[in-house]
């Protein structure tokens, strides 16, 4: 991914799917905010091979097996070339388990770092990543991808600002742009990272505003002390197309004088599935792993009594259960908070229970057993669900990662002021920054053309998603933002059993996005996060189908689910790097290029949405090439669209065409200038490639009239394997009368 400077320029507020189409409308952002995005980087190095290495060793500590890559690099200094091991940094390492025929397989990343005296500088977006597997006695490295920029190594830059400059910068845009009341509450990280911006590397200090539903960051160019923003927020709809496992802790009581067996049950009237509609689809849910507080009273029940009495704080067992020994009656409290959820209220009463009870009783406690208020069942709603994913998550080996203090989530939220200039509703989002999940009250969503209404955003579906985003976040950081949304996906149809999201969330349209799509994956980026995350769970989905119909029901799910989960620890630069890890987790031998034991399945389920990690081989090379109808300023370039592995089959996804005013060689290719590529703002514009057979024509404007130009073109394939160059193709422009 490459980051590039946006001035004045938009932000997508609302995009709804429905079953056939999409409607778009924009807001304008405030004037002059500069946020960060995607430029080409010259001189970038990305590779990715299968070296089937062994590492020898029945046993690999993460330590231990770091060592041994830091050897092999060592030992193979040309993979890293011109860097050195030494400007690396490792970032993650995870270990996942194997199971039901898979194996054993540990997933490392290191980025690339800039050493400026005792400041260590991260280069935004650089990776070294390595997915090892224990086949047979040993582990070997069965992949090795990486992105690394050499440029970096000759950076100078001279710091003109102090760090309290850097801060007040930040500061002075927060307030500039009405984002922050309090100044203060910003924070400021210990180094500063490498970002390459309007065509150069500039060092960048990183800010963030601690304010709940906080959702930018700024980086101040400590030479220049120019400021840039970087979005934040992980929308379910933002707003595009859009049981229970650990045991509850009990306390050891030592029973004074005679201790009576008080047994209580917890429950709350929700939603099991679906959006509640008129009520009648409310169930009564028990509530798992929720805090409960008892105080011993007097006899009175008024007056709390000091020491002998006693305090409990227990938690909910998984079926909303809690046992108490008491002596005498005794204040109950609880509100919807637990070990790994907490529910904050914005609109209408908070619930809560504040009772007295007896010793020696079997009761009830229903935190609200009648009617249908909206703002409480989305509480109960979000507390049910997202218990329920967090113990589906467990039970499927996604570990202490997602543990921890309990998860806030904030439901019945108001309209948001994005910017003073934005408001959105209909909506529902994870606020990285603050580690919490915000579920949208039901309200009216305004727009140019046409006004939405939708439904109180928690419910089942849209909480597994945003859920999604905490695992993602949790598990090493996110690091592609189209890769999360398409785990958000994945988590609520694969947990739910089925393939919608937010179903009837919009009125109107029968869902925000489907996981059995047929969206197919294009090379270039530049299209919304999540209409470029249907392609993950679009992929997962389809698998998940293809293994049902292999094995039946339940063998299929589970084949599924370990094959696609554990990906979440490769911590993949994006879709079809995921889709490659998943192969590499099906195959059993280090050499995926004859298969895996479910390749067909995979293959059949990537092909559907343009993806192939099989596929090794690339297509020919274009042969004829030529230029024709040539002016004094551009050329016009035809040649035959070449077919995938079987000549006039298929069809490729990009074409990479270069020029050059002297003759092209496959050796000088990639060093020429640049002038069509999918994905890249070029004067060519951006056809896309056509079906094997039929007649391409480019048209190459902004030439040199009276100058004698070089055309080579390099064709891919859905498997991203490029061809060898195509036959060099010259003429001179015309000269002026």
């Amino acid at each position: 991914m490459w980051y590039n400077l946006l001035s004045t320029n938009i932000i997508l507020i609302f995009l709804a799917l429905t079953t056939h189409s999409f409607a778009i409308w924009e807001v304008p952002l405030p004037d002059n905010l500069k946020l960060l995005k995607q430029e080409h980087i010259p001189g970038e190095i990305q590779k990715k091979i299968h070296p089937n290495k062994i590492l020898y060793g029945k046993t690999l500590s993460k330590e231990n097996l770091e060592l041994k890559l830091k050897q092999y690099f060592y030992s193979n200094p040309k993979i890293l070339y011109p860097l050195q091991y030494e400007s690396l940094k490792l970032k993650q390492a995870y270990f996942v388990k194997g199971k039901n025929g898979l194996l054993d397989t540990w997933y490392m990343k290191w980025v690339q770092i800039k050493k400026d005296g005792l400041r260590t500088m991260e280069v935004e977006q650089s990776f070294v990543s390595v997915t090892v597997k224990k086949i047979g006695k040993n582990f070997r490295i069965v992949k090795l991808s990486l992105k690394i920029y050499p440029e970096v190594l000759q950076i100078i830059k001279t710091k003109n600002l102090t760090n309290v400059q850097i801060l007040a910068k930040a500061k002075q845009e927060f307030l500039k742009y009405k984002l922050a009341k309090y100044s203060h509450k910003i924070k400021t990280k210990e180094d500063p990272k490498l970002f390459y911006i309007k065509k150069q590397w500039r060092i960048l200090w990183e800010s963030t505003l601690l304010k709940q539903h906080s959702h930018l960051k700024t980086y101040v160019d400590e030479q220049t002390g120019e400021v840039f923003f970087k979005e934040n927020l992980y929308f379910t709809d933002y707003i595009q197309q859009q049981h229970w496992l650990n045991p509850a802790y009990m306390v050891d009581i030592r029973q004074q004088i005679i201790a009576f067996n008080t047994h209580l049950h917890f429950l709350g009237r929700g939603v099991g599935f679906d959006p509640s509609t008129t009520g009648d689809n409310l169930l009564t849910l028990e509530l798992p792993h929720l805090q409960i507080d008892v105080t011993e009273i007097d006899g009175s029940a008024s007056t709390i009594i000091m020491p002998p009495a006693q305090h409990w704080t227990r938690f909910t067992n998984t079926t909303g259960h809690a046992h108490f020994a008491l002596t005498r009656s005794s204040i109950l409290y609880s509100q919807l908070r637990g070990k790994w959820l907490e529910i904050e209220n914005d609109q209408g009463a908070e619930l809560a229970l504040s009772e007295v009870i007896s010793p020696d009783t079997t009761q009830d406690f229903n935190f609200n057993s009648t009617g249908n208020n909206e703002y409480e069942v989305a509480q109960v709603n979000a507390y049910y669900h997202g218990n329920f994913i967090h113990k589906w998550l467990k039970q499927r080996g996604i570990g202490d990662e997602i543990d921890g203090d309990p998860l806030p989530a904030l439901v019945n939220e108001n309209l948001i002021a994005i910017f003073p200039s934005v408001i959105t509703a209909c909506n529902a989002f994870y606020d990285p920054t603050f580690r919490s999940l915000i579920f949208f009250k039901a309200g009216v969503q305004e727009a140019p053309s046409e006004n939405f209404t939708c439904r109180n955003a928690a419910y089942d579906t849209i909480i597994y998603h945003e859920y999604g985003h905490f695992v993602d976040d949790m598990i090493g950081g996110i690091t592609d933002r189209a890769l999360s949304e398409g785990w958000g996906d994945v988590l609520a149809s694969f947990a739910s059993g089925q393939p919608t999201i937010g179903k009837n969330f919009m009125e109107g349209y029968e869902y925000i996005r489907t996981a059995n799509n047929d969206y197919r994956h294009p090379y270039y980026l530049n299209v919304g996060a999540h209409t470029l995350g249907q392609a993950w769970v679009g992929f997962a989905w389809h698998l998940r189908e293809n293994l049902i119909n292999r094995y039946g029901a339940e063998e299929g799910k589970q084949k599924a689910e370990n094959l696609v989960l554990p990906i979440f620890y490769a911590e993949n630069e994006n879709i079809l790097e995921a889709v490659s890890e998943v192969a590499l987790r099906d195959d059993d031998d280090g050499e995926l290029s004859n298969g895996s034991p479910h390749s067909v399945e995979i293959t059949q389920a990537a092909q559907r949405h343009q993806m192939d990690p099989f596929d090794f081989t690339p297509p020919s090379a274009i042969s004829d090439l030529e230029v024709f109808d040539v002016s004094t300023n551009k050329m016009t370039l035809q040649f035959t669209a070449p077919g995938d592995e079987t000549p006039n089959q298929g069809q490729m996804i990009n074409y990479e065409i270069r020029k050059s005013t002297a003759p092209i060689t496959e050796e000088n290719f990639s060093s020429q200038t640049l002038v069509y590529f999918l994905g890249v703002p070029l004067d060519s514009g951006n056809p896309i490639p056509q079906i094997a057979g039929t007649i391409e024509t480019i048209v190459i404007p902004r030439l040199s009239n009276d100058t004698v130009y070089y055309f080579a073109i390099k064709s891919m394939d859905d498997g991203r394997n490029k061809s060898l160059i195509s036959n060099v193709a010259s003429d001179s422009t015309l000269p002026l009368e």
